[in-house]
């Protein structure tokens, strides 16, 4: 790896076949928190995997995760909370439905499994899944905020660590389940990371793992404007393609990869319009709540659309560890 010469970036190899020559396919920057900084989105030219590069350090990325980062803001709320906070709430509790029904209709799980969830953010779907089947959970998420308020509010066993911090205070081949929503776009290793995950999971165990489909027809047509861009955070950016091949090169066996997801809040078209045209935004959830739910009503049609023609941006791997050999 090589230092850019620029302040608080890296010029990277693949992060996957480690080959130096890649083609730029655009530049974009941080539309949501707009710190400054101009980054590429790049195509490896011998396997063909989208990333970011130069990236930032990890010191400059810390200000690309601000404490009012869009994910730490989702919270439970009471029946008698202010009307914001339930709208706010009602998003998070859709979510953890999708990716409850995701579990149950993939791999069957009792009281006895034991479930690992990389990235879990202030633990709700941990607590669901939890609730529903009794099964034992985990978590872990490099925020503190919802890291803490995971431990405090759902009691659950959320470490405040990314997965090579703690690989070895879990027991090997220890967990049933292991899921990665929305998560390895961000990894700055995801082959050690998928490494680590391997090495949890028990003979048998599943991997799930969604994130965003650069693949999909809307990024074709809005370019750095696609709404799954989400420069500098996104570092990675997968297609059918290479998230198979990302994960059969790490040892799984790719069950079903479809092109849907549980995050889906919002028409993908419109919400890379908003982008396209510059149309400002407010990023705290409780003070756009009233205009966000304006808007997903007045475009669920739209919505529904892009969910019949497979274009919702989104990819889901279920996958399983390849038979060792003798």
């Amino acid at each position: 790896m090589t230092i850019d010469p620029r302040p608080w970036n890296e010029t990277i190899v693949c992060y996957l076949c480690e080959a130096p020559d890649y083609t730029r396919l655009f530049c974009s920057r941080d539309r949501l928190h707009r710190v400054a900084g101009d980054y590429w989105v790049v195509r490896c030219n011998r396997c063909s995997l989208v990333y970011l590069n130069p990236r930032p350090t990890p010191a400059r990325m810390q200000a690309h995760y601000p404490p009012h980062y869009v994910i730490n803001q989702f919270r439970p709320a009471a029946k008698d909370a202010p009307l914001r906070q339930r709208l706010v709430a009602h998003q998070l509790e859709r979510i953890d439905r999708l990716k409850l029904r995701r579990v149950l209709t993939t791999c069957p799980l009792d009281s006895q499994a034991r479930v690992l969830d990389v990235g879990c953010n202030l633990g709700s779907f941990l607590a669901a899944l939890r609730d529903r089947i009794g099964c034992s959970v985990a978590g872990l998420d490099p925020a503190p905020i919802p890291a803490k308020y995971a431990r405090e509010h759902f009691h659950l066993d959320v470490r405040e660590a990314c997965l090579d911090d703690v690989a070895d205070s879990f027991a090997p081949a220890s967990f049933d389940l292991i899921t990665l929503w929305h998560v390895m776009e961000h990894l700055w290793a995801p082959r050690r990371d998928l490494d680590i995950v391997r090495s949890l999971l028990k003979p048998g165990g599943t991997l799930i793992v969604e994130v965003p489909n650069f693949a999909d027809p809307l990024c074709r047509l809005f370019g750095s404007s696609w709404a799954y861009i989400d420069v500098p955070r996104h570092l990675l950016h997968f297609t059918p393609r290479s998230l198979r091949n990302c994960l059969e090169d790490a040892g799984f066996t790719v069950a079903t990869l479809e092109c849907t997801g549980t995050f889906r809040p919002y028409s993908v078209t419109i919400s890379s319009l908003f982008t396209l045209l510059g149309l400002g935004y407010e990023p705290d959830l409780e003070k756009s709540a009233y205009a966000a739910t304006c808007v997903r009503c007045a475009t669920w049609p739209l919505l529904a659309l892009e969910g019949l023609l497979g274009m919702r941006g989104l990819l889901t791997a279920v996958a399983t560890l390849k038979a060792r050999r003798p």
